[in-house]
């Protein structure tokens, strides 16, 4: 009857035919496969024919037959973002693969076909909010990097970002920068007097700038993101280059003289001149900055890539842009208007092809001279003689404007290159290389970096929201006097201690063999070696103990100290936890040896907490709050174990190798006095991945291994005892 009908006309040529009978289809309340190879007919016909009404098929198809013929047809409605039928009926699409193909289609749409196919925001609204948890993490996370990597608006590539950089790695990131900038502050005091702040270039594409009339200087850290050769170095002399400007272009007069070079349209070619002089004069005061600006110099003129606008290039090459442009390698730049080329490059052909100002910078700033004896360099050379130096900020603007004739419209490339300043990191080049970092936590840790103490009086106790670490290169730490008595919960106790009773007899095993020792007796029937002091009496008074045994006896002569952290950082992850049940796990270790002598500690930045011995211990009573001085704790432990009359003294702090209150180095420092000076062995359970190594023998606690993690604590105990005791 009608169905019949409608299946023959579905792909029938005439839209009066094949409308009627196609929605007929779509409606039919049959399930038949007669009416799906219809329908994949009518698909199959005409890519023409009406949008909605192929829609409503390739949907029919997937719901109904399970059929994905139509998948492209949905896939586009999906990327359409003047309607959210698409992503409804996603909802209903439970096939795990099918649904990867979306993800990979959608992502290819709006990377490859850019927003005639698919916007980046329409394609971020599906991938992570519809699909991301419909997929596993191994699928969505190479998608997560191709938007970061090749994602051409800074919302998709800043939103992505979480989910490529890791947050140990933006934290090692974060570090490194900060402890750049803060060495940084520390050079601007000595240079100038003055308290800088150093800021990450944002919305400014500038490599690296300043305003003489602010202490702030914006750095690009890039180079050290990069992983560029000698990265920290660059971005260091990048920070002098701009504290110069500072100290010798800084002066009211010199302000002056920069609006006058701007106006005149020789502000970059004032600039060219000014770096040299200033670099000079940095050299004179520490050996140590000209090598950072020699490697920032050479970066800026040799090394460096650059994205430029082809219009701004082609109006300040000139007449030697197409000789230029031909011989030098253009790259694709993520602006549509620009092109990405190596600055080195482009400068050694213009040097190559004679142009006068390329041949001067190169000569200048690399050191390179006149190589091709040329009479204008050699003239500009000789007014940039050795008393450049002492040229004050009138003199620098003389000699620039004597070059100026000199080289007359060839100063225009000095807008291009003319030094550091001028090199552009691209939006992109941020997003990527500096996903995970923002400039206000870096200010906060460039300030624990310069004073860890700052804000420590009446600041927030409890959950942190960020992870924190001291790595101020002071080893002094201070002493905490305060010592409160902490009793633990028994019931509490005993829950935790059956459920680790296998790790436990486990280290009591590992701990048990440590005491096993042979001992030698003589006077013996069986035994293994003659004694010969006792042949007289074999002879004389046929007494048969000739021998000489090796008896095995358990004899443990041991300090073992725990301590705990009980700082706020703890409270993540549940780490808190974890440490107790460590604790506990030591206790009923050890509970049963003879000869050990355990003794457990709780720490914060102000107080320490006894939590008792062996017999009577208070771990389940220490709770997380407040800041750590992990060096104080290890210290008033240390003067314990001092006390006690056992050979070996071990020393194991669990912690998250997170220090504020003292440094990294401070803890490092004490670890070190106490192993050499002190014979007490220094240990470590990390309870995550640490940052900073300050104990040379540490286990990470894994709970998922902590069978593993056990017996490497205890070999590792006992091989730094019986290190002990023989040093003892």
């Amino acid at each position: 009857g009608e169905d019949r009908c409608a299946i023959a006309l579905a792909d029938s040529p005439h839209h009066h035919a094949y409308q009627p009978a196609v929605r007929a289809l779509i409606e039919s309340w049959d399930v038949l496969p007669q009416i799906g190879d219809a329908l994949v007919r009518f698909l199959e016909a005409d890519q023409n024919r009406p949008l909605m009404l192929r829609r409503d098929v390739a949907r029919r198809l997937i719901k109904e037959y399970e059929n994905f013929r139509g998948l492209p047809i949905l896939i586009e409605e999906v990327c359409d973002d003047k309607t959210d039928e698409g992503i409804k009926f996603l909802a209903a699409i439970k096939d795990a693969p099918t649904l990867e193909r979306i993800a990979h289609a959608i992502v290819d749409a709006s990377l490859i076909g850019g927003d005639a196919a698919c916007g980046e925001r329409r394609m971020w609204h599906v991938l992570h909010d519809q699909l991301r948890h419909a997929l596993p993490v191994e699928v969505t996370t190479p998608l997560f990097t191709r938007i970061l990597e090749e994602g051409s608006t800074g919302y998709a590539r800043r939103a992505s970002a979480p989910f490529v950089v890791s947050e140990i790695d933006a934290n090692a990131r974060l570090r490194d920068v900060a402890s750049v900038f803060a060495w940084g502050v520390r050079r601007g005091v000595e240079l100038t007097g003055k308290l800088f702040r150093i800021h990450m270039t944002s919305d400014e594409k500038d490599f690296g700038y300043t305003y003489l009339d602010q202490t702030k200087l914006y750095v690009s850290p890039l180079a050290m993101l990069r992983g560029e050769m000698y990265g920290r170095d660059i971005v260091e002399g990048l920070v002098l280059h701009e504290l110069g400007h500072h100290v010798y272009h800084g002066d009211k007069a010199s302000k002056a003289i920069w609006h006058q070079a701007h106006d005149a349209g020789l502000g970059r070619l004032l600039n060219l001149v000014a770096d040299e002089h200033l670099e000079r004069n940095l050299r004179g005061i520490d050996p140590s900055y000209g090598d950072r600006l020699k490697r920032l110099g050479a970066y800026a003129f040799q090394h460096a890539a650059q994205e430029i606008e082809v219009t701004f290039l082609l109006t300040y090459l000139r007449g030697s842009a197409a000789e230029a442009l031909i011989a030098t390698p253009l790259e694709v730049a993520f602006d549509e208007g620009s092109v990405r080329v190596r600055r080195g490059t482009m400068l050694a052909e213009l040097d190559r092809i004679g142009h006068p100002l390329a041949r001067f910078a190169r000569a200048l700033r690399l050191g390179l001279g006149n190589r091709h004896q040329d009479p204008r360099i050699a003239a500009a050379l000789a007014l940039c003689g050795k008393d450049l130096r002492k040229l004050d900020m009138a003199g620098l603007w003389e000699l620039t404007k004597k070059l100026a004739a000199l080289f007359g419209g060839a100063v225009g490339v000095s807008r291009v290159f003319g030094g550091p300043e001028d090199l552009k990191d691209g939006e992109r080049d941020r997003d990527v290389l500096g996903a995970g970092l923002d400039d206000d936590i870096l200010q906060r840790e460039v300030e624990r970096i310069l004073d860890p103490k700052q804000g420590k009086a009446g600041g927030p106790t409890g959950k942190l929201d960020r992870l924190q670490l001291n790595v101020n290169p002071d080893e002094h730490f201070e002493k905490i006097h305060a010592v409160h008595r902490v009793r633990g919960v028994p019931e509490t106790h005993n829950r935790i201690a059956t459920t680790i009773a296998r790790h436990s007899a486990r280290l009591r095993s590992h701990l048990d063999d440590l005491g096993l020792r042979w001992e030698r007796a003589n006077a013996r029937i069986q035994g293994h070696t003659l004694d010969r002091a006792r042949l007289r009496a074999l002879v004389t008074r046929n007494d048969p103990r000739i021998l000489i045994a090796r008896t095995p006896v358990r004899r443990t002569d041991l300090f073992l100290g725990t301590l705990i952290d009980c700082s706020s950082s703890m409270t993540a992850g549940d780490n808190i936890e974890r440490a107790r049940r460590f604790g506990v796990l030591i206790t009923e270790a050890v509970r049963t040896l003879p000869g050990v002598e355990a003794r457990f500690f709780g720490f914060t930045d102000s107080v320490i907490y006894d939590a008792g011995d062996a017999r009577d211990c208070g771990v389940t009573g220490l709770r997380a709050d407040g800041g750590n001085n992990d060096a104080a704790g290890l210290f008033h432990a240390a003067n314990v174990a001092m006390t006690s009359r056992k050979r070996a003294k071990v020393l194991v702090m669990i912690s998250d190798g997170l220090p504020t209150s003292c440094s990294v180095a401070a803890l490092r420092g004490l670890v070190t006095t106490l192993s050499r000076r002190k014979g007490i062995v220094c240990a470590q359970v990390a309870v995550r991945a640490l940052e900073e190594e300050c104990f040379p023998h540490y286990v990470v606690l894994d709970d998922d291994q902590l069978d593993i993690a056990v017996a490497r604590f205890g070999r590792m105990i006992a091989d730094l005892t019986r290190r002990a005791l023989g040093a003892s």
